[in-house]
Parts: structure tokens; C-alpha cells; sequence
């Protein structure tokens, strides 16, 4: 702020006359008149409005600026001083500038003015006032409040401001309108400090803000309020009943004293607060979300209570068995008809939000115009999940449907659920198509494309050598891609190099095939390296993400554990990988069990991973009791091995037995991995216990091959198994063979299920399983 003050200072000039004195005898007189070639008094310089800049050391920049006055021939800059001759203390002078910039500490107000000057005098221009601005405004930020001190009761909580411009020292102050600027001291910090940490109780909302000071004046800052940490609440799960084609979750709380808005959580450890965030809320106290009971069965959810100040957590709540069962999808085929076997095979997609179906022993024709048009034709499902909830997108039928074909008997999606292909193992044309009957139960694959409206069939493929009773089709597995499939034709008779058809019966095929986007072309014909009669090559087939690693399992092949005879162990099994690179596709390994034994039938499920470096194989007629230490303890019992690939080479990871494992249950029936290896679902179709939901009573064995699925997680560099997975309903008494497909999903957190002789009469997704009257329709479970 500055002050001016008027005044003239005028110095006049004197014409001095001097008398010469001589004798008695003469009166001489000299006279020395004025100087008549003096200049005119200057005149009154303005002084502008002296300009203050940033601190610099201990001094700031002052800028003063003035007009020229006329005759003047130099400046002086003043600060007023009564004892001073003209009331000037000199601060500085010029000649022809008309400015002057001065380092001035400004630690108390003075006045400053310009004496214009020359040979006849000075003139002084008005007086202002010069002192350091009143600082600028700070700008307060949100205030970090520390963890809570048990001991001291109080949180350290940091304040932290914008500099003030002019500010010598800031204080932090609690608003109270009792006190002088309404401030309740706190602390008090230097301007080269513009931070502070006090211990608060915050027992009481309260508004805080920043004093920035001057020996000017004051600037306050804006304020931020703070509040004591929010109260506790309690949370409360319930699901509700089915609505829209889901079962909801309700998650309620209490309203917590102090807060400002809540947050749900599934607690993750690996995240702030252990909060997996689910939902927030502002003014309500309850969330209703849609959950899968797989991913959700073993966790914890809490409200965090939150505001200004601090997040309080609620006690931890978990769903009940009895929730995890409701939760499950029940999922029946729209047109559920005695023993059409819906579920026989099943594929989801990565994302988890595709699913299709095999009903292998449907029986409409091809325009589904007569329901039993063709005995056993077979249809596909396709069923799509969105809005919280699974729907049908569409039943597929073959566009050649015939009677016996089993359409669906092998189903596989890419990663996005946009590309199907579906195998028919008994499909009966030739390989050019020429004759629908020439090659009976020679097989064929229909590959589907998803605009995301409607599925079209983009290929009808056969193979090459089709043969009567190949059973093209037998397998199928399409890459994440959606441009790659592998084809299982385990009954193809061909010899190791293919030069005679029927040089080993039964030794078994796979087919590879690669997309441009619009037509499918074969690109390879693999056999088994020591291809050998009923050896059952493709049996099964799994594609990695990219397409360019495939493993191919033979159930039948005969060698003993190392390899060094070529029958040594009958049905033992083996597994192949292939690579694809430099243009073919090679042999990388040959895998057979590490406890080899006859009869195991190692490799009659496969599943890669999508980088291709893990490998899951199913022996659903290994004999070992659940620890292994007896080979022979339970026959039939199952087994899966797990291998991983590093280092140019494959070793096996984990050897694993269902903790409940039972003769005949055939563990390793079906095996499916997530998209990073790491966590595994296994069919044992034959498993006889009677629990319904996850993580039941797996030892009473009270029915017979009602079946199971179990999953697996690799944590810790261990396979532990998290979930033991029955039906949702156990009302019917005969053989469900629930766990004879498996499909996990990308994530690791879906799972379908499915029982190809469940016996409910229930249709689409979600009805009551326990009504009667469906002999063998079969069923989906996603969990």
C-alpha cells in the first residue's frame, strides 16, 4: 500500500553586492551582481507508484520511476530524514535516468521522494510511502492425516500451503471466532517453510487454515475442514431372491457417525486399505452386486466409513455355503428334452462372458423346424453374459444335420467368444462333400464367426483323408486369436509319415488349420512320432493363446515311463507338443507320466495356457491313493500332472490327487487352465459323494457317479487345492457325471460345469432343478 504526501522544497537563489573599501581618501565600491546566465529552478519531478519485487536474501527489489522534469540536470532519490539537509536522506542519484531500483528491507514504512536539481536549485516531488505489500493470499491443500497414535490419541496431521508473495511468516490456525482473526494458534513457521505437522485429537469437526503475515498486514487462507475419524459400521450380506435371471447380493450397513461416503471391499491384501473396491456410496448405506460364487468363496467383504479425516473399517463378513449355492447358474437347455445329453462339452470364452454347449443327442433337423426331424443330430447352445445375468444368444444346429452326427461333441471358443468351432465325430461325408453318406463316422468341424448380433457358419472342414470312422472332430481347440484351430481325429489310421492310409489302425491324427479372417486353409498333418496302433493320437488338443503351441494327447499309447519300450506299459498314455516357428511345426516333447502305469490313459484331457508354457494332463485311470504313496490304492481313482516349460525344456511341476480321491471317481476326466497357468479346474466325473455347492463333505460316497470339479491354485510355488465344486441340486438319485466338461475361464474366476446325464425337467437358466421328469437332459453349472 502506498501513502503520498504533497510538498515543495524550493531553494532560492541570492544576487550578492560587494563594496571595496580603500583610505581616508576614496569610498570605492565593487559590486558583484547575481549571475545573470543562472537556469531556472527545475521543475517538479512525478514520482510513480515504486514497484516491490520477490524477496531476494534479506532485501526486495524497489523499483522507483519518475517523470524528467524540465532544467534539471540530475536526480536524487530521498528517504525522508528531518535531520537531514533538505530532509534528505540520499538513496541514490542519476544524471539523465529517470529510475532507480534498490534493494530494501522494508522492515518499516518510510517516505521516499526525487529532488530534481541543477546549478539554480532543486525542486522535490511529493512524498509516498513505501512498505512491504500485504502478502498474497496462500493456498491451503487438503490436509494428510496420518495413521491414528493408540498411545498419544492424536493423528499427525501434515498441512502444506502455496508460498505467499510478501509473506515474512505463516501461522497455522484453528478457526474460532473468539480469537483475534479468528484464529486459534497452533504453530508458527518462517516464509521459507511452507509445510507443517501437528498432532491433532480431531475429536470435533474443526476448520483449519493459513495466516500468511507481514509487518504490513495479514492473508488468510481458504479453509479445510476436518472431522473426527468416522465411527465403525456393520455390514450385512443377504442374497436376495432371483430377479431379472440372477440371484443379487445385498451388502447393508449402519450409518457411521462422521462419515462422509462409504466404500465396499473384497479384502486383497496386495491393495491400499486391503480394498479391493466393489462399489462406493455417498448417501446410502447398502450396495447390490451381482457375484460368481467361485471367485467369491473364500472372501472377506467390509464397509470402509470414510471422510476428511480417516477411513474406519467394519468386521469382515463372508457368504454362507447356503449363498454360494443360490449363486450358482443353473443353466438348462431352452428346449430340454430326455437324453439329449446338454452339457456332454463345454467352452467359455476368456473373458468369461461367452459360453457354448454341446447337446450331443438332440434330435431336430437342421432348420430346428421338427424336434425330431434327426435322432441325435446334436445342437450347440450359445449363451452370453451381460447386465449381470447369462442368456441364451442362440442354438446352432449344423447346416447338414444329420441323423447320429453328435454336433457338439467337442465345442472350443476363442478368447473373445466371437469365433466357435464345434466338432460332429460322426458326421458321414466324404471329404470333398460329394456324397453326405460315402465316409461313415468320418467327422467334421463348422467353424462359426460372431458379428455381435447374429452367428454364421464360416467353414464346413473336413479332412483331407477323410476315412470311414475317423472321427474327425473327436477334438477341437481354437487359439485366443480365433485364427487357429487344431483338430482331433483319434481313429485315423495312417502310419507315423502318412504313407499308408491304413498302415496303423486307430493311431489317430490332428489337423491344423489357419484363418485370414475369411477362409480356413490346412496347414499341417501331424502324426505321433511313433504313431502305433490304437494309440488314439488326438484324443485330445489344446491350442496356446497365440496358436503356434499345441499339445496333442494319445490315451492309448503303450510305452512305459522312459520310453524304452514301445509297449511296455498298455494305455499308459502320452502327451505330445508341437512348435510352430520358421514357417512348420515340430515335435518338441514327448511326455509320459512319471509313474507311467498300464491302463492310465495319461493324456485323455490336455490344456495349455495361453503363453504355451503350462501344461495340465489329465490320467483319468491312474490307481494311486490321494497321497500317492500307494500306485495301486485306489484304482481308477485319477490323476492330473502339471508341467512347465523354461529353459528349452519341459519338467513336471506337480503331480496332483483329489484330497477325497476314490476308486473308480476318474479325476483327470477333464482338465481346464486359466489364461496365465496358474489356477486349474478338474473334471472327476465319477466322484460319488452327495453335497451340493463348494467346499462341501467330499468323504461320504453315498451315490453313485454323481461326479465333481475341483480347483486348483499355483501360489507360493505350490499347486494347493481351493475348491471342491459339487451341483446345486442333489434331488434326483441317478448318475449325473457332473465334472465330464470343465471350462475355466481367462481370469481364473469362472468356471462351467458340465452333468451330461442330469435328470432335472427344468428349462433355461436358473429354474428348479429338482423338478422331475428329464432322464439324462444334462445340465451347465457356472460358478
Amino acid at each position: 500500500m502506498y501513502f503520498f504526501k504533497k510538498a515543495i522544497w524550493v531553494v532560492p537563489v541570492f544576487s550578492l553586492g560587494l563594496t571595496a573599501c580603500g583610505g581616508d581618501d576614496a569610498n570605492t565600491t565593487a559590486s558583484v551582481p547575481g549571475n545573470t546566465n543562472s537556469l531556472p529552478l527545475p521543475g517538479a519531478p512525478v514520482l510513480a507508484q515504486p514497484t516491490v519485487g520477490a524477496l531476494t536474501g534479506d532485501a526486495y527489489p524497489v523499483t522507483f520511476s519518475w517523470s524528467s522534469a524540465a532544467n534539471a540536470t540530475g536526480y536524487t532519490l530521498c528517504r525522508k530524514d528531518a535531520s537531514q539537509d533538505d530532509n534528505c536522506a540520499k538513496q541514490g542519484e542519476t544524471t539523465t535516468n529517470t529510475s532507480l531500483t534498490l534493494p530494501l528491507s522494508l522492515d518499516t514504512p518510510a517516505d521516499y521522494f526525487v529532488l530534481a536539481k541543477n546549478s539554480s536549485g532543486s525542486t522535490a516531488s511529493t512524498e509516498i510511502a513505501v512498505s512491504i505489500p500485504k502478502p498474497e493470499m496462500p493456498v491451503l491443500a487438503t490436509p494428510q492425516v496420518g495413521a491414528f497414535n493408540v498411545s498419544s490419541r492424536f493423528y499427525p496431521v501434515t498441512f502444506s500451503w502455496d508460498s505467499a508473495e510478501y509473506a515474512t511468516h505463516y501461522t497455522l490456525c484453528r478457526e474460532d471466532g473468539s480469537e483475534d482473526d479468528d484464529c486459534q494458534f497452533l504453530l508458527e513457521t518462517e516464509a521459507n517453510n511452507t509445510s507443517l505437522t501437528v498432532n491433532l485429537n480431531l475429536d470435533e469437526p474443526a476448520n483449519y487454515f493459513v495466516l500468511a503475515s507481514n509487518s504490513t498486514g495479514k492473508t488468510a487462507s481458504g479453509k479445510q475442514a476436518l472431522s473426527p475419524a468416522p465411527g465403525a459400521t456393520n455390514l450385512s450380506i443377504g442374497v436376495g431372491s432371483l430377479e431379472n435371471g440372477y440371484y443379487p447380493v445385498n451388502f447393508t450397513w449402519q450409518v457411521a457417525d462422521h462419515a462422509t461416503g462409504y466404500t465396499l471391499c473384497r479384502k486383497n491384501d496386495a491393495l491400499d486399505d486391503d480394498c479391493e473396491k466393489l462399489g462406493e456410496t455417498i448417501d446410502t448405506t447398502s450396495l447390490t452386486l451381482s457375484l460368481g460364487p467361485l471367485k467369491n468363496h473364500l472372501a472377506e467383504f467390509f464397509v470402509l466409513a470414510e471422510n476428511s479425516t480417516d477411513k474406519t473399517p467394519s468386521g469382515y463378513e463372508s457368504l454362507t455355503s447356503s449363498d454360494l449355492t443360490t449363486l450358482i447358474t443353473y443353466i438348462k437347455a431352452s428346449d430340454t428334452s430326455t437324453g439329449d445329453q446338454f452339457g456332454y462339452s463345454v467352452s467359455l470364452s476368456g473373458d468369461g462372458n461367452t459360453l457354448a454347449v454341446g447337446g450331443i443327442k438332440e434330435d431336430s433337423n437342421a432348420d430346428r423346424s421338427n424336434d425330431t426331424g434327426e435322432n441325435n443330430s446334436g445342437a450347440v447352445y450359445v449363451y452370453h453374459f451381460a447386465n449381470n445375468r447369462w442368456s441364451e444368444g442362440a442354438i446352432i444346429k449344423a447346416s447338414n444335420a444329420g441323423a447320429s452326427d453328435e454336433f457338439g461333441y467337442s465345442v472350443s471358443l476363442s478368447g473373445d467368444g466371437n469365433t466357435l468351432a464345434v466338432g460332429a465325430r460322426y458326421e458321414d461325408s466324404n471329404a470333398d462333400r460329394s456324397n453326405d453318406t460315402a465316409e461313415s463316422d468320418s467327422g467334421a468341424v463348422y467353424v462359426y464367426r460372431f458379428d455381435g448380433s447374429n452367428w454364421t457358419q464360416q467353414a464346413f472342414i473336413k479332412a483331407s483323408n477323410a476315412g470311414a470312422g475317423d472321427q474327425f472332430g473327436t477334438s477341437v481347440s481354437v487359439s485366443g486369436d480365433g485364427n487357429t484351430l487344431a483338430v482331433g481325429a483319434r481313429y485315423e489310421d495312417s502310419n507315423a509319415d502318412g504313407s499308408n492310409d491304413t498302415g496303423e489302425t486307430d493311431s489317430g491324427a490332428v489337423y491344423v488349420y489357419r484363418s485370414d479372417g475369411s477362409n480356413w486353409t490346412q496347414q499341417a498333418f501331424i502324426k505321433a512320432s511313433n504313431a502305433g496302433a490304437s494309440d488314439y493320437f488326438g484324443w485330445a488338443v489344446s491350442l496356446s493363446g497365440d496358436g503356434n503351441t499345441l499339445a496333442v494327447g494319445a490315451n492309448g499309447e503303450d510305452s512305459n515311463a522312459d520310453g524304452s519300450s514301445a509297449s511296455g506299459e498298455s494305455n499308459s498314455g502320452a502327451v505330445y507338443v508341437y512348435r510352430f516357428a520358421i514357417g512348420r511345426w515340430s515335435e518338441e516333447a514327448f511326455i509320459k507320466a512319471s509313474n507311467a502305469g498300464a491302463s492310465d490313459q495319461f493324456g485323455w484331457a490336455v490344456s495349455l495356457s495361453s503363453n504355451g508354457n503350462t501344461l495340465a494332463v489329465g490320467a483319468n485311470g491312474e490307481d494311486s491313493n490321494a497321497d500317492g504313496s500307494n500306485d495301486t490304492g485306489e484304482s481308477d481313482s485319477g490323476a492330473v500332472y502339471v508341467y512347465r516349460f523354461a529353459s528349452g525344456r519341459w519338467s513336471e511341476e506337480a503331480f496332483i490327487k483329489a484330497l477325497n480321491a476314490g476308486a473308480g471317481d476318474q479325476f483327470g476326466w477333464a482338465v481346464s487352465l486359466s489364461s496365465n497357468g496358474n489356477t486349474l479346474a478338474v473334471g472327476a466325473r465319477s466322484e460319488k459323494s452327495n453335497d451340493t455347492g463348494i467346499n462341501g463333505n467330499g468323504t461320504d460316497n453315498s451315490v453313485g457317479s454323481r461326479g465333481a470339479a475341483y480347483v486348483y491354485r499355483f501360489d507360493f510355488n505350490k499347486w494347493s487345492q481351493e475348491a471342491y465344486i459339487k451341483p446345486k441340486y442333489n434331488t434326483h438319485t441317478g448318475d449325473y457325471l457332473f465334472g465330464h466338461s470343465v471350462s475355466m475361464a481367462g481370469n481364473g474366476n469362472t468356471l462351467a460345469v458340465g452333468a451330461r446325464y442330469e435328470d432335472s425337467g427344468a428349462t433355461g437358466i436358473n429354474g428348479d432343478g429338482n423338478i422331475g421328469g428329464g432322464g439324462d437332459t444334462g445340465a451347465v453349472y457356472i460358478y
